[in-house]
């Protein structure tokens, strides 16, 4: 697929790149807890992961958003050390993967981007338990998609055969199964307050309801 790319459809890549992230996602399992009946192998429960870990909903003090917890400076309930790279490196679409890959950790971590940065992403889909088509949404925020691929991307390979003349943009793509793709986006809609007025978030008015 490729934008029109035209006057009256302009297109603007990011090309010099401030964030390089590389996210793997994956089917896993997660022992089942005590007194459930679980359906995943071995009787497992099935779960999701990015780079190896399975995003647990904050539950602590009494606060069940991070964006709640970021502006009203609620400590304890997320980290921000969500790796940029898999914390475990291995054959990602190999087969016979190893059992021990398919147990991830459970946690509430994001990854804070700055405003104003310019971002690329792969996605790696890996073959853990089974590969998969993974639909991936960004919220917020369009990108460019200027690559994709099956295997395991090669970061020196891949990016020479970028398409950032005229990419698809896109809020939704599909990682191939087995495959990978590469978006590249600016961080023009903040969530983290950036450094000018302009670049702020407004206070939320006085009768704004909780998140449930």
């Amino acid at each position: 697929m490729r934008s029109l790319a035209d006057e009256a459809h302009p297109i603007n890549v990011p090309i010099n790149i401030t964030t390089n992230l590389f996210y793997t996602v994956s089917i896993n399992t997660l022992p089942c807890p005590n007194g459930s009946i679980c359906k995943g192998p071995r009787g497992n429960l099935f779960a999701a992961s990015m780079n190896n870990i399975s995003f647990q909903l904050p539950s602590k003090n009494n606060v069940n958003s991070i964006l709640q917890a970021y502006y009203n400076n609620i400590s304890g309930v997320f980290t921000e050390n969500f790796p940029d790279v898999p914390p475990q490196l291995f054959d990602f679409t190999g087969s016979n993967l190893s059992t021990f890959l398919r147990t991830p950790s459970v946690d509430t971590e994001v990854k804070v981007l700055e405003y104003g940065s310019t971002v690329e992403l792969v996605i790696q889909g890996t073959n853990l338990l089974a590969g998969t088509e993974h639909p991936m949404h960004l919220h917020g925020h369009s990108f460019y998609v200027v690559g994709w691929g099956f295997g395991n991307y090669n970061k020196d390979k891949e990016p020479l055969k970028y398409n950032l003349v005229d990419p698809p943009y896109q809020n939704t793509v599909a990682v191939p199964k087995n495959g990978w793709v590469a978006i590249r986006f600016h961080t023009k809609n903040p969530v983290k307050n950036g450094n000018n007025p302009q670049q702020q978030m407004l206070p939320p008015p006085p009768d704004m309801p909780r998140c449930y």
